[in-house]
């Protein structure tokens, strides 16, 4: 769901073809893309097959394409007496992490949009993150991909990372593997002086182009330095991506326990891929004892949450659940699977839509 700023959604009752509840409704459908300035850059339809990468993706919040009672980009409510930019991007942060069914999350939403027309870097970085799953906003990479690049040129360090997945998958822009290595370059050597402590995006792309060796030479031990600033600085992802490291002893010695109390931590956050962690720990008694009914518990916690997401909108959460309902990652459910595989493809998602043609082609799934 996310994360990248580990947005936490606890709600219920989502499924396929559910809708979430009127008042969560909010059509962003053009409200970034008709009004933003284009980029020199020339930006074409997505045509890989990859599943983004980006590591920097926001945990899910809703779309339902219904319009709003107030358009977004008009004032904002009376309330909202702070205009500074910064203390948009807060607000909306605030109201899109509230726990329970009572989020606000249109409101959220149109003071992150806000805070992003009004130049703010990490804003229109966040809200690329929305169109590249298709959550509160429509699927739209090409308009993800100018709203990196616009944070990018502005020495943004996960803008500038987020440039380099998009040209390394081909996602909003003609794939351009070159351009990627440019890209993870120049987000690897941005002045460290110039990240804000509490910028967990930044902080943990930096972790991860020091674990992949993206623009630096790997180094696990560096990987998990950056990655432990990003989890002070509040990244739900960066847990679970420390909590690997641990349970691998990947540049930190191996400690089992560690590592479980880390996913742990990520998975009361929201993760998804912890929740899972944790089921195959207690079916192993990784790091604590093992408990088939624990096990059980903590993949069907995985399960609820990724159908909350996908039931709000998110495309690849959709495509996560086809995956692992028909391949047994939970109850094999091929209908269910099928549902939400076709979910996907209606979003135009391209992993589904490769998925999808798979089934098609061995025959599983007949038209």
């Amino acid at each position: 769901m996310q994360e990248f700023m580990g947005v936490r959604v606890i709600m219920r009752g989502a499924g396929p073809g559910c809708q979430p509840a009127p008042d969560q409704a909010v059509d962003l459908g053009t409200a970034w893309a008709d009004t933003a300035p284009m980029t020199a850059h020339r930006i074409v339809p997505a045509g890989a097959a990859f599943r983004w990468a980006l590591a920097l993706i926001l945990w899910a919040v809703a779309d339902t394409g219904a319009e709003p009672e107030a358009t977004p980009g008009e004032p904002l409510p009376p309330e909202s007496a702070d205009r500074d930019p910064d203390a948009q991007f807060r607000r909306g942060l605030a109201h899109l992490q509230e726990l329970g069914e009572d989020r606000q999350l249109e409101e959220g939403v149109k003071w992150i949009l806000a805070a992003a027309r009004a130049g703010h870097t990490r804003a229109r970085t966040y809200l690329a993150g929305l169109y590249t799953r298709g959550t509160v906003v429509p699927y739209q990479p090409e308009t993800a991909f100018r709203l990196l690049l616009e944070s990018a040129l502005e020495n943004h360090r996960a803008a500038a990372y987020g440039v380099a997945q998009c040209y390394r998958n081909g996602l909003g822009v003609e794939r351009d593997p070159g351009k990627a290595e440019e890209w993870f370059a120049r987000a690897a050597h941005i002045d460290e002086s110039g990240i804000d402590p509490l910028d967990g995006e930044s902080l943990h792309a930096m972790g991860l182009s020091y674990r992949d060796g993206h623009g630096v030479a790997r180094s696990y031990a560096d990987a998990a330095r950056w990655l432990l600033k990003a989890c002070e600085a509040g990244s739900p992802r960066s847990l679970f991506e420390l909590a690997n490291f641990y349970a691998y002893g990947l540049g930190v010695p191996r400690e089992p326990r560690k590592a479980f109390a880390l996913y742990t931590r990520a998975a009361h956050e929201g993760s998804v891929q912890a929740c899972l962690a944790l089921s195959r720990h207690y079916r192993d008694g990784m790091g604590v004892a093992a408990d088939p009914a624990e096990s059980r518990a903590w993949s069907e916690r995985a399960a609820r949450q990724l159908e909350v997401e996908a039931g709000l909108g998110d495309l690849d959460a959709a495509t996560d659940l086809y995956l692992y309902y028909s391949r047994g990652v939970f109850d094999r459910e091929p209908e269910r699977a099928l549902a939400w595989l076709k979910q996907a493809v209606a979003g135009g998602y391209p992993r589904a839509l490769t998925l999808y043609g798979e089934a098609l082609a061995t025959g599983s799934v007949v038209e």
